[in-house]
């Protein structure tokens, strides 16, 4: 039986942009939170508690006249040659979480590894690897290609882009193809490693995407910075990371303010629930 439940992923992405336009009141006490568009500010500022029985409120009751596909579907760009592992976690932790099916997008050369992980998973090994395809350049396939992936785009909840995907050009080209596609649709996305990568050289594809959701660790963090100018105060690191963030963020806040103002998109960063 299909578990009514959105997936964990879409519900955070609801959370976080609710708390955007909202203001809460705290369970304990009549003291006021208010939240903007960064995670920080919603992580660092709702009690832990309100968080889960928030997360809870969205999750719809099991019923007997449920049927699969109601409680979400997530699609999972990911998965190359040297990389199977994240996208198989990716997927089937949304899976565990309640959502109903699982799509994988990949190369060809990672389908029958992460298929073989789990028959629960539906692969589609439609991203071109350039060592897979030689002399082959998306150009030369985009109609194709965008033919062949955008019915499936069609069909999802929310998508998760960049667990495994490498770092081959071509795979690339296939990544900011899809992006935009998903853009297009208006479908809620979380850009998450290899991704990031991408996205560092080309940051124009998530600029002022409002539905799509940013998940750096520290070293990506400090290439999407200086992809987008945002000078950031002392070298990127761990002691960084510590004295940015042991006064709540404060600092933190002041140096990302401009960054989220030339991408419009929401961050969550390291420190910020990067444990």
């Amino acid at each position: 039986m299909a578990l009514a439940r959105h997936s964990a992923l879409s519900r955070h992405v609801q959370l976080a942009r609710a708390a955007r336009s909202y203001k809460a009141t705290a369970a304990t006490g009549s003291r006021q939170f208010s939240c903007n568009a960064s995670a920080m500010e919603l992580q660092s500022s709702v009690p832990h508690k309100e968080l889960l029985r928030a997360l809870k409120d969205m999750v719809p009751s099991l019923t007997t006249d449920s049927y699969k596909g109601q409680a979400g579907k997530v699609g999972v760009v990911g998965g190359c040659r040297e990389y199977t592992g994240a996208p198989f976690f990716a997927a089937m932790s949304s899976l565990r979480m309640g959502c109903d099916l699982a799509y994988v997008f990949c190369t060809p050369s990672a389908a029958p590894v992460i298929k073989g992980y789990s028959p629960e998973l539906i692969v589609i090994p439609e991203l071109l690897d350039s060592r897979d395809f030689i002399n082959v350049h998306l150009s030369d396939h985009s109609s194709k290609f965008r033919e062949s992936i955008e019915p499936w785009l069609k069909r999802l909840s929310v998508l998760i882009i960049g667990p495994g995907l490498g770092d081959d050009a071509l795979v690339a080209e296939c990544m900011r193809d899809i992006v935009a596609m998903a853009r297009k649709l208006q479908l809620p996305a979380i850009i998450d490693g290899s991704g990031l990568n991408f996205v560092a050289h080309t940051p124009d594809i998530v600029r002022g995407y409002s539905n799509c959701l940013l998940t750096p660790n520290i070293a990506e963090f400090g290439r999407l910075a200086e992809a987008v100018g945002v000078q950031l105060d002392g070298k990127i690191g761990v002691q960084w990371q510590q004295q940015h963030l042991s006064d709540h963020s404060s600092k933190f806040r002041e140096s990302i303010e401009p960054w989220l103002k030339r991408l419009s998109v929401l961050i969550i960063g390291p420190g910020l629930g990067d444990d």
